[in-house]
């Protein structure tokens, strides 16, 4: 058996976007794959049969980044864009479809639309669902003009783009996607006989999500219209084809509205009001009559609908939440695994899965489940299970390979009751060769959130750290997702309570594990866990490395920084920099940056909108400053999700910095 490298997760495979045809007899998904040479990813669609147990490779393109069912035989998928020849050319947003057979494997173009769009289905022989992201005054200005004076437009788009870049909206700019002033998704209906394109969404409406109900020819979807500051807060309206008109369900402003779906008579979401617990709050279920859009709560339990368990070993993302038979089944957070739940007309809550690991997305049909899961310690596979009861069954084997090489080094549970009384979960993985009679170093690595989870999967880095020599130990503070509002709700506490629970759980793991060197202990984290690492070192001496990721040092700054400042501050310190600035500045790790001492590394990317770079450069010139060594990586091209789905070639060197200095403090 070898030892995992660095860069052994560029021959994992990673599963999304699972979706069965209409009539069930196949469900199709994508395949990923890391692609180090042109530095991306590449994308093949499969089939499963579900009469003969097998998924099949249908394309080879690697190109294939989403599709829709168009029919039980044929899938609709963009066609990738090339790129353009000249530099000196404004290319105009376009997107081409094709249909590709099943059963044949070609593939013919169907229609091209000039947005930049997705498909969301086919809702009837003529009709496609889309939707697509526009400026909305560049549009409104190109709209009726052709030929040269069009071309001249475009020239002076291009040209402004390249003198700057023009604010006057709030957030300006989201992770992932960069400048969004002026930028609306909106909602189209494609005729493919009358090759026509009509948006049912007025020019300032910005659509989150879409579920279309082809039996009574309606279209659910949420969002708001705006034209400065964009709420997190959603409507939910109904359009009628028949009728070519657009109801209120839910008024905007009320809600941060999550999966929806239409179950029966009724439609269903799953929202709150974040009352009581802040933007951490649990969401309910509630149901709306469509006739006198009346809103009830179906199911006032404290929900943790989808998969909160991260690992770095996922790409892309696929349905959570599926409404079938006259039932809701959706994946949800129960303490440290996602598991599937299911709830009926009478809003009772029933679990169909209950299993360590993750679930990762899931689709329904009459008999059975079928679902991408990480069990087992695995990385992702596709299951099934019976509804009518019996056990889940592996039917992918795109990993198998890779698991008969490199063997996962197990997790072992680390739970103990804290100094205030509770319980908190958390693992070990020991160094691969382990042997008693040696001592070993140790990395402490901290999640993002707060209000999400570690749990028993497969992840890469830790898996790394185990086979390079270290013992890697990881838990649930306060703060995280799964045990409820009370657990999860740490606002206004930053850098506590959660603070506590990690040392505790450091003191419980060095008791239990004796093995460690307490003196050759690093710690790191993202996200959040880069915030809690820059917490951590302006608080305590006791580790001899750090290196915080995607950090939050000042939140002060990151307020009107970030894609989510506003939102994030208000919400998770209880305070912002007009109400109580010194409320802020005080669970802000930069306030105590003067007394650390720990060499840090600083790891963070240049078009990280979430927590933007200024959150590392101030922390690392603070350190600098105080004599503290100190170096910071900023990976070009990467946003928040550098560790996850990042840039290959930036992931590896992400790793390989991390992992350099570790070892040079940690094993001295």
């Amino acid at each position: 058996m070898s030892k995992l490298q660095l860069d052994t997760f560029t021959s994992y495979q990673f599963l999304s976007a699972l979706n069965y045809n209409e009539c069930a007899d196949k469900a199709a998904y994508l395949v990923h794959q890391t692609n180090v040479e042109k530095n991306n990813y590449i994308s093949n669609l499969w089939v499963y049969n579900k009469a003969t147990g097998k998924s099949e490779q249908i394309t080879e393109t690697g190109d294939v980044k989403s599709y829709i069912w168009y029919d039980d035989n044929t899938v609709l998928y963009p066609l990738a864009k090339k790129e353009c020849k000249s530099k000196e050319e404004y290319e105009e947003d376009s997107t081409t479809f094709a249909l590709l057979n099943i059963g044949n494997k070609k593939s013919s173009k169907l229609f091209t639309v000039p947005l930049k769009a997705s498909l969301v289905g086919r809702i009837n022989d003529d009709t496609i669902v889309l939707t697509a992201t526009k400026h909305v005054l560049r549009s409104a200005m190109l709209e009726g003009k052709q030929g040269q004076e069009r071309k001249e437009l475009l020239h002076q788009f291009k040209e402004e783009d390249e003198s700057c870049t023009i604010f006057d909206e709030y957030p300006f700019w989201s992770n992932g996607t960069g400048v969004i002033n002026k930028i609306r998704n909106g909602i189209y209906l494609y005729s493919v006989k009358n090759e026509t394109l009509t948006q049912i969404t007025a020019p300032y409406f910005a659509a989150n999500q879409v579920k279309i109900c082809k039996e009574k020819q309606q279209i659910l979807f949420t969002g708001l219209e705006f034209d400065t500051i964009r709420s997190q807060k959603s409507g939910m309206y109904l359009y009628d084809l028949d009728s070519c008109e657009t109801s209120c369900l839910v008024e905007p402003e009320l809600f941060r509205i999550g999966e929806m779906g239409f179950f029966k008579d009724t439609v269903v979401f799953v929202g709150t009001e974040n009352k009581d617990y802040s933007i951490t709050e649990c969401p309910k279920l509630y149901q709306v009559n469509l006739q006198t859009h009346t809103r009830t709560v179906l199911c006032g339990d404290e929900l943790s609908v989808g998969n909160s368990v991260g690992s770095d070993c996922r790409y892309g993302s696929g349905s959570v939440f599926r409404i079938h038979g006259g039932k809701m089944y959706f994946i949800s957070n129960i303490y440290d695994a996602s598991h599937i739940q299911c709830c009926g007309t009478d809003g009772k809550i029933s679990t169909i899965l209950a299993k360590d690991g993750s679930v990762d997305m899931l689709d329904v049909c009459d008999d059975e489940i079928i679902y991408v899961a990480m069990h087992d310690m695995r990385l992702e596979e596709l299951y099934v299970l019976p509804l009518e009861g019996g056990e889940e069954k592996r039917v992918s084997s795109h990993n198998d390979a890779f698991y008969q090489e490199f063997p996962p080094v197990m997790p072992e549970r680390v739970y103990f009751t804290n100094s205030d009384g509770i319980e908190i979960h958390g693992w070990v993985l020991k160094p691969v060769g382990y042997d008693s009679s040696k001592t070993y170093p140790a990395i402490l690595d901290i999640h993002g959130g707060p209000k999400t989870t570690y749990g028993e999967v497969f992840y890469h880095e830790m898996q790394y750290w185990a086979n390079h020599g270290y013992f890697v130990f990881f838990c649930n503070p306060r703060g995280s997702d799964g045990r409820g509002n009370e657990f999860s709700y740490i606002a206004g506490r930053f850098g506590t309570i959660d603070y506590q629970d990690l040392m505790e759980f450091t003191d419980e793991v060095l008791k239990k594990y004796p093995q460690i060197d307490e003196k050759h202990v690093g710690v790191t984290g993202g996200s959040y866990g880069g915030f809690m690492t820059n917490w951590i070192i302006g608080h305590t001496n006791r580790f001899c490395a750090a290196a915080p990721q995607r950090s939050i040092s000042n939140f002060v700054s990151m307020e009107g920084t970030t894609d989510i400042g506003k939102v994030f501050v208000s919400g998770q310190m209880l305070a912002t920099t007009q109400t109580d600035v010194a409320k802020v500045w005080a669970q802000s790790p930069l306030k105590f940056a003067h007394n650390a001492k720990t060499p840090t590394l600083f790891i963070h990317s240049d078009e990280d909108y979430r927590c933007w770079m200024v959150e590392a450069l101030q922390m690392y010139s603070m350190l600098v400053d105080n004599g503290v060594e100190a170096r910071l990586c900023l990976f070009k091209g990467d946003n928040h999700e550098l560790s996850r789905s990042g840039k290959p070639k930036n992931r590896i060197r992400r790793l390989q910095e991390i992992t350099n200095w570790m070892d040079r403090h940690c094993k001295a």
